[in-house]
């Protein structure tokens, strides 16, 4: 009961069994259900016919649930739910428009019987949350969460798939153009630095310096290709040299001499433009 307030804002009911408190909380819910359900009972399977009191059937007296209700403006009054034995969905009600203010005004329902209190204590995770949602009156909330979490969760695995196969696919690449060694991480450094070193670079220790030596590697292999090209000619230059001294080449020999002395020349500048 709030601080200053004259009357209690909870009831607690109990009693000894059989002594009725099931079927006042039952007839309670039947009352404040627009669908007319006691989901209580139809946990045990039980159908609408099974709804009205035995004794009230013993007698032969009608089923209903009649509650007065005082609200600040009094436009609600008394209300009566009456069960209908021919119709057992389709209940009797004093006034259809009370009740759907009613309906519209409860919607957390304004009680809990022990043993769903019990077995609130004794559940774990999401089942929780589910009865919570359900006391609480955001059971669609819940749903749509639910939902929600299951599309999010499904895109983010097509999601990983398609980075997975992103990674093969590159890693693949990588394969192919460097000769099958697989470049990853520091050893993507160790690869470049040794060829870096094999045409005299000092190595690098980050990839913007490795791609600042990216031009003087360029420069080297270029060289490093004409310097093969003049090993190859002053190779042959020696042999005709020598072939020379022997005297055993014709007049002809004169004519190589002297494209032997262009060579020279042709070498020699190389040489300075490198």
């Amino acid at each position: 009961m709030p601080k200053g307030a004259k009357e209690p804002r909870s009831l607690v009911l109990f009693g000894l069994n059989s002594s009725g408190k099931t079927s006042f909380v039952d007839g309670l819910e039947w009352f404040l259900s627009p669908v007319n359900k006691i989901d209580w009972l139809r946990r045990d399977e039980a159908e609408e016919k099974a709804y009205p009191h035995q004794a009230a059937e013993e007698k032969g007296t009608g089923s209903f649930v009649e509650i007065e209700f005082l609200d600040s403006t009094n436009k609600v009054g008394t209300l009566t739910k009456t069960f209908n034995q021919n119709k057992p969905k389709r209940p009797t009600l004093s006034d259809q428009t009370g009740f759907e203010n009613i309906y519209s005004a409860f919607v957390i329902r304004p009680f809990f019987r022990y043993l769903e209190i019990v077995d609130f204590v004794c559940s774990k995770g999401k089942e929780k949350y589910k009865k919570l949602a359900q006391w609480m009156g955001f059971e669609s909330e819940f749903a749509f969460q639910e939902t929600l979490a299951r599309g999010v969760q499904q895109e983010l695995k097509k999601y990983e798939r398609q980075v997975a196969d992103r990674v093969a696919s590159q890693e693949e690449q990588l394969k192919q153009l460097t000769d099958g060694r697989m470049p990853i991480d520091t050893e993507v450094f160790a690869f470049c630095n040794d060829v870096l070193r094999y045409y005299g670079i000092t190595g690098c220790k980050n990839v913007s310096d490795i791609w600042k030596q990216i031009p003087q590697l360029s420069k080297k292999r270029h060289l490093s290709s004409e310097l093969t090209l003049i090993d190859k000619l002053t190779k042959l230059e020696t042999s005709i040299s020598a072939a020379v001294l022997d005297g055993k080449l014709s007049e002809e020999v004169k004519q190589l001499e002297e494209g032997i002395a262009d060579f020279k020349k042709e070498k020699h500048l190389s040489i300075k433009l490198m």
